[in-house]
């Protein structure tokens, strides 16, 4: 379980954001790198964190999303806002839906222009221009491993036999656990299945968890998906968000929870 942010959890690698929502920073030996850029509210707390580190957010030359939905890039814009020459890598494939305003999770929420200080309409003007990545792509020591299931366009990053899996392992906090295959119960379970291949001596998660112990986190992660899976067939949209919406997922507004139940019982029917 993570300390409470900042704190480095390796050489070259520091927690920031919050528990809930952890922002990582990698150190690299040519570029200051942020990986999963989180809620955008944290920009202040991740402002003030950044600095324990020795440096600040206008020395960030890279950020790197791992997969698309909102609670996984709506920093973005801040980051780009300290740093106009920042590099933007998304999962390939995604760049429409990160692009596209008429999104009901888009980059450039009304919440997000106010804070940057601008006009909804003005959001155009910040070409984020987006690179897409995908497991042929090498950035600054970091490989990728397509890891879909959560979301269409998930990945997995890896650094330094360090693996950041964003939520393709699940949901894994200290009250609550639970499977988030949105996309694809079978793909979800391949993924994992990539992960435990590549043996990572430390798995990072999109929220609140890290582990040391990599083959007891995929196992239990495989174990919790199959359970929720048989058990999600006889539930209702209703008695699954009721059994969920609670702890951890408290975070969440309830109509994204309502989601959550409604898509892991849509893929738990659809499974075998």
């Amino acid at each position: 379980m993570f300390y409470e942010p900042p704190f480095r959890i390796a050489k070259d690698i520091w927690v920031l954001g919050l528990r809930a929502f952890p922002v990582f920073l990698i150190k690299a030996k040519s570029a200051n790198i942020i990986i999963e850029p989180e809620i955008g509210c944290l920009i202040d707390i991740v402002e003030d964190q950044i600095k324990h580190t020795g440096i600040s957010l206008k020395d960030i030359d890279v950020c790197i999303v791992l997969h698309e939905h909102y609670d996984h890039v709506m920093l973005v814009p801040f980051l780009y806002k300290f740093n106009s020459n920042l590099e933007i890598f998304v999962p390939e494939g995604s760049e429409r839906i990160l692009s596209d305003n008429l999104l009901v999770y888009k980059i450039f929420s009304s919440t997000t222009c106010d804070k940057l200080g601008i006009k909804e309409k003005e959001a155009d003007n910040y070409n984020l221009n987006f690179k897409p990545y995908n497991e042929n792509t090498i950035i600054e020591g970091i490989n990728f491993v397509f890891t879909p299931g959560h979301s269409p366009f998930s990945y997995t990053a890896i650094f330094e036999d360090i693996a950041f899996v964003s939520d393709a392992l699940g949901y894994w906090g200290k009250r609550l656990k639970f499977p988030l295959f949105f996309y694809s119960y079978s793909k979800y379970m391949e993924s994992i299945k990539k992960i435990e291949k590549i043996n990572p001596s430390m798995i990072l998660t999109g929220h609140i968890s890290y582990f040391e112990n990599s083959k007891d986190i995929i196992h239990k992660s495989l174990e919790l998906a199959e359970k929720t899976k048989i058990s999600s067939k006889k539930k209702s949209k209703e008695e699954l968000f009721n059994e969920i919406y609670r702890h951890e997922f408290l975070f969440y507004p309830e109509d994204v929870i309502r989601s959550v139940a409604k898509y892991i019982i849509k893929r738990s029917l659809e499974a075998s």
